[in-house]
C-alpha cells in the first residue's frame, strides 16, 4: 500500500502537469483560431489588390509609353489575381461576405474588361483613343467598387469570427503560408 502511495504521490504532479498542458495547447488553438482566419482573408485581400494593382499600373504604363515592357507587369497582375481570387472566396465564412464576394468578382470581370479594352485600342488604334477610354473612370469606378466590397468583406469576415466555428471547418485548401 505504501508503495502505491509514493507511487501516486511521486506521479501525480507529473500527471498534472501533461494535462495542464495539453488543456494550454487546445486552449490557445481554440482561442488564437479567429485571428488566425483574420490574417487568412487579410492576406489573401491584400495579393488579391497586389494583382489588381500591378495590372493597373502595367496598364497605365503601356498606355502612356506604348512601351510593352509594361505589359509584363499587366500580366503578372493578371496571374496573382487568377492565383489568389478562387482562394479568398473559399476561405469566407460569412454567408454575406460570400454575396459579396461574388459581386466583387463581378466587378473585378468588368475591372478587367476595361483594363483589356484599352490596351487594344492602345495597339489597335492610338495612344489617345486608349487614354480617352481610359478617363471616362469607368475604371476608377470599378477600382472605388472593388475597395469597397473588399472593406465589407473584411469587416463581415471580423465580427464572424467564432474560435468555436473553426474547429468544424475543414482547413482551407491552399499552398499558401498562414503561419505566423
Amino acid at each position: 500500500m505504501r508503495q502505491v502511495l509514493s507511487w501516486i504521490v511521486l506521479k501525480t504532479p507529473l500527471w498534472i502537469s501533461a494535462l495542464l498542458g495539453a488543456y494550454t495547447l487546445w486552449y490557445t488553438h481554440v482561442a488564437l483560431e479567429p485571428f488566425t482566419h483574420e490574417k487568412r482573408i487579410t492576406d489573401l485581400d491584400r495579393l488579391v489588390m497586389l494583382g489588381l494593382l500591378k495590372a493597373e499600373s502595367g496598364q497605365r504604363g503601356y498606355l502612356l509609353t506604348g512601351d510593352r515592357a509594361f505589359l509584363e507587369q499587366y500580366h503578372e497582375g493578371l496571374k496573382g489575381l487568377n492565383n489568389y481570387e478562387p482562394l479568398y472566396g473559399e476561405v469566407l465564412v460569412d454567408e454575406r461576405s460570400k454575396r459579396l464576394f461574388m459581386k466583387l468578382e463581378e466587378v473585378l470581370r468588368r475591372k478587367l474588361d476595361e483594363m483589356a479594352l484599352t490596351i487594344k485600342l492602345r495597339e489597335k488604334e492610338s495612344r489617345e483613343a486608349a487614354i480617352t477610354m481610359f478617363r471616362n473612370k469607368c475604371g476608377y469606378s470599378c477600382t472605388k467598387q472593388v475597395h469597397d466590397l473588399r472593406r465589407q468583406i473584411r469587416n463581415l469576415e471580423k465580427n464572424h469570427s467564432s474560435a468555436l466555428e473553426f474547429l468544424h471547418l475543414p482547413p482551407a485548401s491552399s499552398t499558401l503560408s498562414w503561419g505566423s
